[in-house]
């Protein structure tokens, strides 16, 4: 049996004991929490909690890093509601919208899924002359024009991350001549679509002389694509050539 004594001296907290209110934090710690919740999650719950959670929901530092990479169908199941017995779905283009206005400039990286456009692309490159990094995701509504429309906007881009994007190769080559200034570019292909030559390779070998990393997965260059890219790029540091 336990000690009578050790039991006794546990006593429920009483009414007139006083209750941690979280809401007293300093605001750079409330900053840091609301970081690893992430820019989306704060749009669509967060920020409805009360009126001090809504104001720290629009501080630009929580809106430098935005990931939307989560295909449509999982972004709806996850931030769906009900209203009036009926199930409305969120605007994810007015979404991601929302985000990159309340970075005020300020934004980073951002991760786009396949509810993308070239009018949100373009629109993100208008007011984000700060990006440095663009993850575009089964993005198939994005066109090569949409893309090197852009290149002129956002002079400090310098990571191009295309991942399983239906790009003809002719369009890929315009893509890749936009952007002669990247430092580190992911090609990742459909298993299905590879082609059996030296296409790509070829490409970046010849457009993009300044890469520190490189990623090509999914594709099938042979010795001759890996030895232009190696003899084109001198100051590539890291190359992943997996699957």
């Amino acid at each position: 049996m336990a000690d009578q004594s050790m039991v006794s001296s546990i006593k429920p907290a009483g009414p007139s004991e006083k209750v941690r209110n979280w809401l007293d934090l300093p605001v750079g710690v409330m900053h840091r929490i609301f970081l690893k919740v992430g820019a989306i999650d704060i749009i669509f719950s967060a920020q409805a909690v009360c009126t001090e959670w809504r104001n720290i929901s629009k501080e630009p530092l929580l809106f430098h890093y935005i990931d939307m990479r989560l295909s449509t169908t999982t972004l709806f199941k996850k931030y769906a509601f009900s209203r009036r017995n009926k199930i409305c779905k969120p605007d994810l283009v007015e979404t991601a919208k929302i985000a990159v206005d309340r970075s005020c400039g300020q934004m980073v990286e951002f991760t786009m899924g396949d509810f993308g456009t070239d009018e949100l692309l373009a629109y993100i490159a208008d007011r984000s002359d700060s990006l440095k990094l663009l993850r575009l995701v089964s993005c198939n509504k994005v066109s090569a024009r949409g893309l090197t429309n852009i290149s002129n906007k956002v002079p400090m881009l310098e990571k191009l991350e295309i991942v399983h994007c239906y790009f003809l190769a002719q369009t890929l080559e315009a893509i890749v001549e936009s952007f002669p200034r990247m430092k580190s570019f992911m090609l990742v292909s459909h298993f299905d679509d590879i082609i059996d030559d030296d296409f790509d390779a070829e490409v970046i070998s010849k457009n993009m002389p300044e890469l520190r990393h490189l990623c090509l997965r999914g594709n099938q260059l042979t010795s001759l694509g890996l030895y232009s890219i190696i003899l084109s790029c001198p100051h590539l540091k890291s190359l992943n050539l997996r699957d």
